[in-house]
This record gives C-alpha cells, sequence and structure tokens, in this order.
C-alpha cells in the first residue's frame, strides 16, 4: 500500500485511538465533517447517531472505552458497509437524520 493512500486513514486512527483529542480529530479530518454511526445486531443498518463538526465527532470518539484498540487491516472500499451496498450513505441524502 502506497504511503499517499495509507496516511489518511493512519491520521483517522491516531484520532479514534486519541479518545477524543480534538487536535488529533483536527489533523485527520475537515471541519464539515460528518460521521454517520449504524447499528449492530437487531438495529443493524439503522442509523443511530450522527455527529457533525471537529467538536462533535471528537466528543463521540472520547467516549471510546480505553480496552477498544483500532489498526488497519486494508483499505475499505467507498460505499460498503461490511459486504453489502451502504443503503444509508449520507452523501445520497444528506438531511436524513437519526431515527425518531
Amino acid at each position: 500500500m502506497a504511503m499517499t493512500e495509507a496516511a489518511p486513514v493512519e491520521r483517522w486512527l491516531a484520532a479514534v485511538n486519541g479518545r477524543g483529542d480534538v487536535g488529533l480529530v483536527a489533523a485527520a479530518v475537515t471541519d464539515d465533517v460528518q460521521v454517520v454511526r449504524l447499528g449492530f445486531g437487531p438495529q443493524r443498518g439503522q442509523i443511530m447517531e450522527i455527529f457533525r463538526g471537529v467538536a462533535e465527532v471528537a466528543a463521540w470518539l472520547g467516549r471510546t472505552r480505553d480496552v477498544v484498540w483500532f489498526e488497519l487491516a486494508h483499505l475499505a472500499t467507498p460505499g460498503l458497509v461490511g459486504s453489502q451496498p451502504d443503503r444509508h450513505d449520507p452523501r445520497a441524502d444528506p438531511g436524513r437524520g437519526p431515527p425518531a
């Protein structure tokens, strides 16, 4: 994997593992960042929360427990969630929010 491909992902991993460090999040994303958290188990594929902006994303990452650690296995394919097409891609419907 070329360094140019992995560098943004490595910055994101540093932010995720930084547990809410605003500086690490700001280095990894743009100011207009939006993170959509999907459910799992019975709520798989449902939008549970949406975080907009560096401060909200940092606060969300700060909720991650210290026993959780993320690392890079391979680069993701855009538009896929696991092996399923992402039906809830916020780029396709930017006005969609979390379920009521």
